[in-house]
Order: C-alpha cells, then structure tokens, then sequence
C-alpha cells in the first residue's frame, strides 16, 4: 500500500538524479525551474481590449509576485517609518484583468537591492515584505521586515509589522493575510516542524494585539493513502512542499500543488489541522521512461482556487521536443520546440480526504482553442514576437506557444471557472511574456495581454505575471 498522502506519510527526501536521454521524438515534459530574478519597473504594456471606464475598480486582480522599486506618487501613495527610522513609500496601481497590476515600493536616500516580495493579498490588503539598510544582494530572513498597505476607496495605509520571534521562510506562497472585519486582520504561516514529521509551526499576527504567536499543530488522522504506487524518483510527493496558499471559508490552506493542501480553521479548532488531496499527477506516476517522471516547478503548470462553493484544479501538460545539445542565444537555455499543449480542470464540492472527491471537467487542447477576429490582430504579434523569418512566424500557431502559470478567473462571469488565464512565450524564457485568458467553456482565446519587456542588462529569466497571486479586492 502506498504511504498516506499526509505530511508524515514520508517525509525524508530521497536525493538522486536520472540522466535523461536523447530523444528523436516529442515527449512530455516540464519544463525545468529557472532561478529567481527581479522584476521589470516600468508598468506593462498592453494590445487587449479592456473596459473603457478605467475608473471602474476591477473586481479582481492578477497581481505581480514582486513589487516594482519606483518612486511613484499619487492618490494610492502610503507611507510609514522603518525600523531605523527612514521613510519608505508604497503605491498600488489596479488594473483589469488580463492586464497585471502592480505594487510600486520605494524608500528615498536608500537603496533596495533586491525587489520587495508580495507575499499575499486579500480584499484590499497586500502583505509584502523588504530589506531596508542591507548591502547583501540578497538578505537573510532575519533581514527582512513585513509591510502591509491596505488601498482604497479608504485612504491608503501602510504599517510595518514588528518581527517574528522566529524568522519566517522568504518562499512567498507560505504567508497569508486574512481581513478581519472592517480594520484589522490576520497573518499566519505555516512550517514543517523540524523533528516531528506529522506536525506543522503556525506562526500567527494578530493585527489587533500587534503580537505574534506560535504553536505547533498536528494533522488529525486518518488520511487516504495514495490510490496506486507513486514510483519513487517522484519522491517529493510523499511530503508537503507549500507552492501557494488559499481560503476556503474561514480556513486557510496551505497547498502542495503535486500532493495536497493542509486546512487551518481560524473559527473552528484551531487546534488541528486537516488534510485534503489534490489531482495527483498521474502521467508521471505511470510513466514507464524514468525521463518522463520528472515534476519540475509546480506553479508552471498547476493551479488552485475556491471558487463558488467547491475547490477547481487545472493542469497544463505539454508534448515537447528537446534539441539536445542546442543552445539558444537570446536565453541561454537548450533550445526545445513545443508541438502541443492541453489545459485539464477538476472540481472538487465533496472536500473530504478522498481522492475521489476530484471530478474531471474539461480537457482541451490547444489545437482546438479558436482564435476570434478580436484577439486575431495581438495573438499574431505574439506569434511574431523574436522571429525574424516571416514565414517561420506565419507556421507557428498558439499550440506552438511555450505557456505556464495556469490560474482561474474570479470575474463574476468566471463564477464556474470556466476562464483559465495563462502566461505565454513564444520559447522558453524569452524575455518578453504576454497574458492569454482562455474560455474553456466556449473553446476560444477571450482575450490577449502584452507585459513590458525586462530591463536592459537583465539576464532572460522569467518576469511578471508567472509569479503572480489572483486575489479578489474590494470596490
């Protein structure tokens, strides 16, 4: 019997590599994690069609994973003092979707070295955190100090949050802020306890006591084991890697993208945590080429939400042939040509610890996605995009797109999730990304989105939106 998907079902990670071998033909893969990298400063560019009235605050945003340092001032402009007494500035620039908004951060007469990290948002509340006075390119934890700026219709604030008794992981996907009432709010991370497997450190901040606390918590029992053998060169998913983190009600849940999410009631027993799966990735469990059992950067091609009253999944698998030993000069990394990509979604209204819970939706492919006369014009910039050769440019097609970081829709009109938004490159790593939002239901593209370009200097690492957090806010 498979170990349990619980977070004590094993937790040892197991260390080793497969050599992967030349392929003559397309196999099915992901594609490999890039390092992290700073973000572009100027505000994205965009070809979509978005609502004329831009004074209409957006119902939801796609929000950027790393605040812009810029000075910028206006009506969104907080500021408070640092630790050392400095001044340091936020601004918050909302935009529809598929367009990315953007939080702008800056601290006058010091240097940010290293782009301040959003880690969640909620309603009207963007929980970041930044380094103020470190000369290290990229700080220790215990460098690092939280900011919360809250943004309208009320006049913006920003408060710098007094340090954890313990530093926190800098991973973003592990903290949450969580409204409580009109004016204060909740901050909670989760980490694996050190020596006990079955057991989790909650830190919390109580905006309203101004403290923070931590206890350790266990998951309650029983779980469901795996419903079939997971080899074991996919051994990360026998214990809990938090990518990202939801609500589900008063819960918050700490999800495992390959593995499960681990629930937190905030009003119920706060004593206890509980266990859920998530779609386990099956083509890689019964793949029978080692080569084919690689998992790769979860958020590239996995995404979670809570979306009227049940959990929705989507997954993105690719066919893709590797030119060994090719290296493509604009990016730096071998170069690899993608021949076709499919879209799967699930939901989930039982929520229990059962697999299957999980019910299959749609799957779609992306020959079969229509391309309409109003995103025709911008899909075909896209497909031009770092092609030189016209005809080369007139063969690509949207399957031949290199996409990633699925996420629902939280429009009013998306209530079924039936709209997944992706980033898409016409090549892995190219430095310019655009944003396609995709109708599932209809089969078609809604709507296309351009982001500016990295800065010159850069190296061609991802940017923007493949690291960005879909929160709702407030009008």
């Amino acid at each position: 019997m498979s170990p349990g998907w619980g977070p004590w079902g094993l937790v040892k990670s197991l260390k080793g590599t497969v050599q992967e071998p030349a392929h003559s033909k397309p196999v099915v893969t992901h594609p490999p994690s890039p390092p992290p990298s700073p973000l572009p400063k100027t505000a994205p560019m965009s070809t979509a069609a978005v609502p004329s009235d831009e004074s209409c605050r957006p119902g939801w945003v796609l929000l950027h994973g790393h605040a812009h340092i810029e000075k910028i001032r206006d009506e969104t402009t907080a500021k408070c003092s640092t630790k050392t007494n400095e001044e340091i500035f936020a601004s918050f620039s909302r935009r529809h979707p598929p367009l990315p908004s953007n939080l702008y951060v800056d601290c006058p007469g010091r240097t940010l070295l290293h782009p301040p990290g959003v880690l969640s948002m909620a309603d009207d509340l963007i929980l970041f955190n930044a380094c103020v006075g470190s000369d290290r390119r990229y700080p220790r934890l215990v460098e690092r100090d939280f900011f919360v700026y809250r943004a309208g219709p009320r006049p913006p604030s920003l408060k710098m949050l007094p340090r954890p008794h313990t530093p926190i992981a800098s991973i973003h996907e592990v903290v949450v802020v969580v409204p409580r009432g009109r004016d204060h709010y909740a901050i909670a991370a989760l980490v694996p306890h050190v020596h006990e497997n079955s057991s989790f450190v909650l830190h919390q901040f109580d905006s309203e006591a101004g403290t923070w606390i931590s206890r350790v918590l266990r998951v309650d029992p029983p779980q469901e084991p795996f419903p079939e053998p997971i080899p074991m060169d996919l051994s990360q998913i026998f214990y809990h890697t938090t990518n990202c983190a939801i609500t589900v009600g008063s819960a918050i849940g700490w999800v495992d993208l390959w593995r499960g999410i681990i629930l937190w009631d905030m009003l119920g027993n706060e004593r206890t945590l509980t266990g859920m799966p998530v779609p386990l990735p099956m083509k890689q469990i019964r793949a029978s080429d080692a080569s084919d059992r690689r998992l790769g950067h979860a958020r590239y091609t996995r995404g979670i939400s809570f979306i009227n009253g049940s959990l929705r999944f989507v997954e993105l698998q690719f066919e893709v042939l590797h030119l060994h030993g090719l290296y493509d000069e604009e990016t730096g990394w071998p170069i690899s040509e993608t021949k076709s990509w499919t879209i799967t979604t699930w939901n989930n209204r039982g929520m229990s610890e059962l697999h299957s819970d999980w019910d299959e939706d749609c799957t779609l492919r992306a020959s079969e996605i229509a391309v309409g006369d109003d995103t025709k014009s911008e899909l075909s910039l896209l497909l031009r995009d770092g092609c030189d050769d016209h005809a080369d440019a007139e063969q690509r097609g949207l399957q031949n797109l290199f996409v990633s970081d699925p996420h629902f829709g939280m429009n009013d009109s998306d209530a079924d999730g039936d709209i997944i938004y992706l980033t898409a490159r016409v090549k892995f790593l190219h430095p310019k990304s655009w944003i396609l939002a995709i109708d599932m239901k209809n089969h078609r593209v809604q709507s296309v989105a351009m982001s500016a370009p990295l800065p010159k200097g850069l190296p061609c690492v991802d940017s923007n939106y493949c690291t960005c957090i879909i929160s709702k806010c407030t009008n």
